[in-house]
């Protein structure tokens, strides 16, 4: 006989999120694996705190500790491996806007939205871990809003993987797949079907898919749940947009089926990143259905 009760082990507890023109950091206490997910985003996990664990980026796993800081390039498939619900670890994970990076380093202005970290995986070097500390410090204070200082710690921390990795590249996946992930991105969340998307930008629906994943390396639907999340993270940063809305917005049937997909990808409800935006603790048992 299965235990349908919930296993008050298992759990995400937020401590802290700030929001800037950079992107987004997230300070979390984590002991429940996530689903398997992708950002348009650069994205940098440090452990700040608990147990070793595992993240498992493009079907490998590499070593997240005291020592480690894990690279995740622009749409990479990725997730933290089920050593977390064993040994709980506390994270601080930045979602890095490209953009922002890209003229904060001085990149070129042709890597457009893809900036790659030519590895997954790297060691810390004394420079890093200081400002590893710092942003962790920033956070564990609550920090609420964003500042100069922070978006230069953010840049020199990223900036620092990317000059140290052996090689970053432009993934150029063409104009057709392009479109698709432009019309995403403009769509606020309210993503079109698949088969209509495909339609769009003048592709049949199979082979879209085949084309979308050799160019992005992920499914187009991984990428449209990722668009749908930024969605929301945006809007709950408002206060004026109820949850119910929110849900409706983005193409949700009911709030409750809403709930169940934001927890599934960030592992809290909806109102309870509100609340840790707002710089108040959030301990979050796991979800129903997530």
């Amino acid at each position: 006989m299965v235990d349908s009760r919930p296993d008050e082990k298992r759990r995400i507890d937020i401590t802290s999120v700030s929001q800037g023109i950079f992107g987004r950091i997230v300070l979390s206490d984590i002991s429940k694996p996530m689903a398997e997910h992708v950002h348009h985003q650069c994205h940098l996990l440090f452990k700040v705190g608990g147990q070793d664990a595992e993240c498992v980026v493009s079907g490998r796993r590499y070593p997240l500790t005291n020592d480690t800081v894990i690279l995740v390039n622009a749409w990479e498939r990725h997730h933290l491996g089920q050593l977390v619900a064993e040994k709980p670890i506390t994270v601080l994970a930045l979602y890095i806007e490209p953009e922002w990076l890209r003229r904060r380093i001085g990149a070129s202005a042709d890597l457009r939205s893809w900036i790659f970290f030519g590895a997954s995986c790297m060691r810390l070097t004394e420079p890093m871990r200081r400002l590893r500390e710092l942003l962790a410090d920033y956070m564990a204070a609550s920090g609420v809003g964003c500042d100069e200082n922070v978006g230069h710690i953010v840049a020199e921390l990223a900036g620092a993987f990317l000059r140290s990795s052996s090689s970053y590249e432009n993934r150029d996946p063409g104009g057709h797949i392009w479109r698709a992930l432009d019309i995403m991105a403009e769509s606020r969340g309210n993503i079109p079907e698949m088969a209509t998307l495909a339609r769009e930008i003048g592709l049949s629906r199979s082979r879209f898919f085949s084309r979308f994943k050799t160019c992005v390396g992920a499914s187009p639907t991984l990428c449209a749940n990722h668009f749908r999340i930024e969605t929301a993270t945006r809007k709950l940063a408002e206060n004026g947009t109820s949850i119910a809305e929110l849900s409706l917005s983005l193409g949700f049937s009911d709030q409750p089926n809403f709930t169940r997909f934001f927890g599934r990808h960030l592992g809290v409800s909806p109102g309870n990143y509100r609340r840790a935006l707002s710089g108040h603790a959030v301990n979050v048992s796991v979800l129903a259905g997530s």
